[in-house]
């Protein structure tokens, strides 16, 4: 019997976390922290509130608030306030987000090369595509506790 697909994405998720955490861990770095700062680093400065973090991860507020508060212990990032809302708090790299950030894109181009290893542009390209369905599917269904 094969295994289910959500299982399969399951066991794909665990072998990137722990590369991710193995590599990262020279920076004091988790993968969730990683994924947050080169988010952040590909905004304009000075526009990356928490909510924004907390929608383009699907993440609930303490989460972020917990990652977030870690990242500002280690010195990646800082907070400001926005310019037409004191009330928004802002998310800023700091310059050594920006220093690590170089190589851990440098770490996510070569995971990714990796990942689609073997692949032709055209299966990469329905890979892609076929994932984001996927995710867009399950964002879109609750699960019913019957279910489980």
């Amino acid at each position: 019997m094969a295994d289910p697909i959500g299982m399969i994405i399951r066991r794909i998720d665990i072998a990137l976390k722990k590369h991710a955490d193995r590599a990262w861990g020279a920076f004091d770095i988790t993968m969730s922290q990683g994924m947050i700062l080169h988010f952040i680093s590909q905004q304009r400065p000075g526009t990356v509130s928490q909510r924004d973090i907390e929608h383009r991860f699907g993440l609930r507020h303490p989460t972020v608030s917990g990652i977030l508060k870690r990242l500002e212990q280690g010195g990646f990032v800082e907070f400001g306030t926005k310019e037409t809302d004191h009330r928004v708090k802002i998310v800023n790299e700091t310059e050594k987000a920006r220093l690590v950030g170089e190589r851990l894109r440098a770490g996510h181009e070569r995971m990714d090369r990796q990942i689609v290893k073997g692949l032709t542009e055209e299966e990469q390209a329905q890979l892609r595509s076929l994932l984001l369905r996927v995710l867009d599917n399950i964002s879109q269904q609750e699960p019913e506790e019957r279910e489980w």
